[in-house]
């Protein structure tokens, strides 16, 4: 249930920056419009991060309280280290200013398509009734 939820929080974050992005740019940007077209194309990219973010926070949690800390570390290692490192220092040279604001949200697809595996196993041993200490 939590996950739906993410998913559906996130869609609608997105979907709220796609529609009044270029609005809520304004009001920080102020009169700038080559700041507020930077912002709102970067914004727009950005967004799309909130789909996934929320199921690798959940996992990271979820791992931690089922005491599976290593893969709890894992997730939130790669989504906060280990990922924009690598895609900070790859991207912007392919993608220019557009690398550097898809770094978040490939961060979060490189890190779902790692957790997602793990949270499918962990739930089906859970729902065999699986009692004890989880294993890593």
């Amino acid at each position: 249930m939590a996950c739906q939820t993410a998913l559906a929080v996130g869609a609608f974050i997105l979907c709220l920056a796609l529609w009044a992005g270029n609005g809520m740019v304004k009001i920080f940007a102020g009169a700038n419009p080559e700041l507020q077209q930077l912002a709102g194309a970067g914004l727009k990219l950005y967004a799309t991060s909130f789909v996934l973010s929320g199921f690798n926070i959940i996992a990271a949690a979820y791992f931690t309280s089922v005491g599976a800390a290593g893969r709890a570390a894992t997730v939130s290692i790669l989504r906060s280290l280990v990922w924009v490192s690598l895609l900070l220092w790859i991207l912007p040279g392919w993608l220019g200013n557009a690398g550097i604001w898809l770094t978040v949200p490939l961060t979060e697809l490189l890190t779902f398509f790692m957790a997602y595996p793990w949270v499918r196993r962990s739930g089906a041993i859970l729902r065999s009734g699986w009692e004890g200490e989880y294993s890593v």
